[in-house]
Parts: structure tokens; C-alpha cells; sequence
């Protein structure tokens, strides 16, 4: 556990320091530069992502799983051969999937009668998603050899340093959207080179001629494993995003851009279990490969205590001190609809938090393929939910939707792993996790009538679930790993 422990701890670094970036961002930024600037500007370059993220699985056909689960059996040996295997499907996929769009852009799409923000500039998903297949492939390269922290890092920190400079610059009439969303997408293409610097100057990727494949019972096994892998990365991918493109189709991009921030607010609860996902599953995979049965119950259990007790913390101190947030964002984007918002979204991060790395598991395994079910289930139930709830409640209803599709789609996953490998999520420690959730929301409420003033009330709240956190990991020995972390990192910053 030391190397998941340690990776983990830098990832979250990482991951924290640009989610807090992004939090100034959506929080602080946004609703000011686009109280006096259209919404659906920003609703645009919301919707510009959730296309790239959707169609991004295309571009790169599930490779990144496939890099991550096959390299283990590469490393020694025959890198080469599986490195010109990855090069040449993703340069075909890429390159027909620019093509298609080209053609439907220019001769198949139908022309609207006067050009809409989406219609000038729906052509530059091409270069984000050039710049994010890039930026996802070289990661894949990186995390299957345990080097995690820089992938981390560039993925999410430079978009969000470029866009903090551009939001203050376009507050304040220095550039206009033009210049605003052109940076924006360049930004894609150069984190995607930087990543691939990166790795090659590591040494991790070695070209060597002739070009060379693997072995035909070992390729038919790589392109099998990312067939799936591709199928339920496009599942995740859709269902992620369903929601930005059908409020867009039922309403309008103001409707995007005021469902983004609260959304947004409600994915820090995730932020954990992406900082401890980027390096289990190659543990994971080396551990099916050793049979290492023992050791996946601790990867499990463990992961599932500790993301549900730090994704638990986050969503108290944001949740007990929702009406200080939604005074921040003020009276266009700060409304009640989007106080729902955060909390239903926020409930499915969290459950999906406390389930561990149960998904991983199960795509690391030879039943890899259920993965790909239960994805199809989560992306049935949630276009069902969204074409329900949405037209009825708006927004609310996307937020509604998506939270009972992860509540299913994970009680599915716990149930397979339990009857199929008898590996539990829950034990004491869990439950005493949970009962530690309960304890700070019955004191705040009950000392609500104390304090008058929002700004007061919001630091005693804070106090009360830092005090009982505190008691319940270092008195009641819920994480022993949180507890060892917080005193290892004391005493690095002291030098005690």
C-alpha cells in the first residue's frame, strides 16, 4: 500500500490544487464575467466539452484501458511492438473520425437560416479532441509505469491556470470571445504535447524498426479487451454528458451554463477517487495477474473507507454552508434551482465515492465484459431518467436523473463483486464511516437557532465536522491510512 499510498497523496496534491483553481474558476469568476457577458457563452464552451468527452472514446477506441491492464506483460520486453500497435489503430480511428466530421460540417449538415454560436464554432472540437486523445493515450503510457503525479498535473492544471487569464481578461473588455474560446481550445493541443514530452523524455516510449506487432494471440487479446473497454468507455463517456446536450436540445445554452457551476461544485465530492484511481488500477492488474485475492479486499475496502470519509467531509462543509455558496454566486446563477442541483449531484459523487474502486476491479478482471453490461444499464437508466425528469423539472431533473442512475449502477457492481469474487465493500469501519457522515449534520442543525449571522453559522458548521473527523479517525481508528497521512504530512511541513 505504500506506493498507492504515496502516489495518492501527490495525485490529491495535484488534483486539489487544480480543482481549487477551477473552484475560483466556476465559483468566484464565471458567474461574475458572465453576469455581464451572455450565459450562453460560457453554456457554449460547456457544450463544446461535453463533446469532445462524448465522442472522445472514438478517437481513441478504449487504448488507454488496454495500455494501462496490458503493459505489466510489456514492460520487460516487446514494448516497441505494443507501442506501434497503440500508434497505428489511434492515428487510423483519429483520422476517420476528423474526416466524417469534416464531410457532415460542410456537405451534410443542414444549413440554419441565421449562424448560431454553436453552428461558428462547433469546428473546433477537432483540435480539443486531437489535444485530448493525446493527452489521454501518452497518460495511459505514464500511469501503467506507476508515474502518475505528471499526468495528474497536466491534465488538469495548465486548462485552468488559461482559463482564470482569459476569464479576467474577458471581464474586463481586454479580449473578446473570439480570442476567449480560440485560446481556450489551443490550450487542449498543448497539454496534450507537453504530456507526450513528458514521456518520451522518460523513456517510456521507444520506436524501433521494422514496424512489428505482437504476437497474434496476444493482439487479438489486446484488441478484444479494448473493444470492450471501448464500448463501456463510450457508455461512461455519453452518460457523463447526456445531460449538458440534452438541456441544450430541450431548452437553450443558458440553461447549460447555469447547470455547469453547481454541477461542477457538486464533482469535488469525486475529486478523491480520481486522485486514488489514477494509480490503483495498475495495482489492480498486477494483482489479478499474482492471484493476489487477499490484497484486492484491502485495495477494496480500504479505498472505499478512505474516498467515503475525505468525499464525505467535502460534501458536509459545501452542503451545511449551501446558502453562503449560492450567495456567492450571486442572484443570476446562484438560485434555488441550482442549490438542487448541487445537492442531487452531490449525493450520486458521493455514493459513487463510497463504493471504492469496485469498477476497477471489475475491469481488471476476466470478467471484464460485465463492466461493459452494467455500463449499458447506467447509460439506459440514464437517458431514460434525464428524458423523463428533464422537460419536467429543467435542470433539477438532469441533476435528479443522473443521481439515481449511480445509485443503481454501483449497488449492481457491489453485488457482482461480492456473489461472484466474495469481496466485500462493507465492514465495521464502514459502517462507523457512515455513522461519522450523520453526526455532524445532527449537531449543526441543532445549533442553527444559536447564530444569527450566515458568515458565523458557516464557521461553527465547519468547526463541528472538522471536530467530529478528527475525533472519529485519530480516537476511533475509522482510517488508520488518513490518520498516518495527516501526521506524516504534519511533520513534514513542521519538521517535527
Amino acid at each position: 500500500m505504500g506506493l498507492i499510498a504515496r502516489e495518492s497523496f501527490w495525485n490529491s496534491v495535484s488534483t486539489y490544487a487544480s480543482i481549487g483553481l477551477a473552484a475560483f474558476n466556476s465559483v468566484i469568476l464565471v458567474p461574475r464575467v458572465f453576469a455581464i457577458h451572455p450565459a450562453e457563452e460560457w453554456g457554449l464552451i460547456q457544450y463544446l466539452l461535453g463533446l469532445v468527452m462524448m465522442i472522445g472514446p472514438l478517437a481513441h477506441l478504449g487504448l488507454p484501458g488496454s495500455i494501462v491492464r496490458f503493459m505489466p506483460w510489456f514492460r520487460e520486453k516487446g514494448k516497441p511492438e505494443f507501442l506501434w500497435l497503440v500508434t497505428v489503430i489511434v492515428s487510423i480511428s483519429f483520422s476517420l473520425l476528423a474526416a466524417g466530421f469534416v464531410i457532415f460540417y460542410f456537405f451534410l449538415r443542414p444549413e440554419p437560416e441565421t449562424p448560431t454560436l454553436t453552428t461558428r464554432f462547433l469546428p473546433l472540437i477537432l483540435p480539443m479532441l486531437a489535444g485530448n486523445t493525446l493527452m489521454t493515450i501518452a497518460g495511459s503510457f505514464a500511469k501503467a509505469h506507476y508515474k502518475t503525479i505528471m499526468a495528474v498535473l497536466v491534465k488538469e492544471l495548465p486548462l485552468r491556470v488559461i482559463t482564470s487569464i482569459l476569464l479576467i481578461l474577458y471581464g474586463l473588455y481586454w479580449i473578446d470571445f473570439e480570442i476567449f474560446i480560440l485560446v481556450y481550445v489551443l490550450t487542449f493541443l498543448v497539454k496534450g504535447l507537453v504530456m507526450l514530452f513528458f514521456v518520451i523524455r522518460s523513456r517510456e516510449l521507444s520506436y524501433r524498426w521494422p514496424l512489428r506487432f505482437p504476437a497474434k494471440e496476444t493482439t487479438r487479446d489486446i484488441l478484444v479487451f479494448t473493444f470492450f473497454s471501448f464500448l463501456g468507455g463510450e457508455a461512461s463517456a455519453i452518460v457523463g454528458k447526456i445531460d449538458v446536450i440534452l438541456i441544450k436540445q430541450f431548452f437553450d445554452l443558458k440553461e447549460v451554463a447555469y447547470y455547469s457551476i453547481p454541477f461542477y461544485a457538486a464533482s469535488l465530492i469525486a475529486a478523491p477517487m480520481r486522485s486514488i484511481a489514477a494509480i490503483s488500477f495498475t495495482l489492480i492488474s498486477d494483482y489479478w495477474r499474482q492471484n493476489r485475492m487477499d490484497k484486492l479486499q484491502e485495495l477494496y475496502s480500504q479505498t472505499a473507507i478512505n474516498q467515503l470519509l475525505i468525499s464525505g467531509f467535502i460534501f458536509l462543509v459545501v452542503w451545511l454552508n449551501v446558502d453562503v455558496l449560492m450567495f456567492i454566486l450571486g442572484e443570476k446563477f446562484g438560485t434555488e434551482a441550482a442549490k438542487w442541483v448541487f445537492l442531487l449531484v452531490s449525493l450520486g459523487q458521493l455514493i459513487n465515492s463510497a463504493s471504492g474502486v469496485n469498477g476497477q476491479i471489475i475491469s481488471a478482471s476476466k470478467h471484464y465484459r460485465f463492466g461493459l453490461y452494467v455500463q449499458l444499464i447506467l447509460l439506459v437508466l440514464t437517458v431514460i431518467f434525464q428524458l423523463i425528469f428533464i422537460p419536467k423539472m429543467g435542470i433539477v431533473g438532469a441533476a435528479l436523473g443522473a443521481g439515481l442512475a449511480v445509485a443503481v449502477f454501483n449497488v449492481i457492481k457491489a453485488m457482482f463483486l461480492r456473489y461472484k469474487f466474495h469481496l466485500r465493500l462493507m465492514n465495521r469501519a464502514y459502517y462507523r464511516a457512515m455513522l461519522l457522515l450523520l453526526v455532524p449534520l445532527l449537531l449543526s442543525y441543532l445549533t442553527d437557532s444559536l447564530f444569527d449571522l450566515i458568515w458565523i453559522r458557516m464557521g461553527v458548521r465547519i468547526a463541528i465536522v472538522s471536530l467530529v473527523f478528527y475525533l472519529g479517525i485519530y480516537l476511533g481508528g475509522i482510517s488508520p491510512e488518513i490518520k498516518k497521512f495527516i501526521q506524516k504530512t504534519t511533520r513534514k511541513v513542521f519538521r517535527t
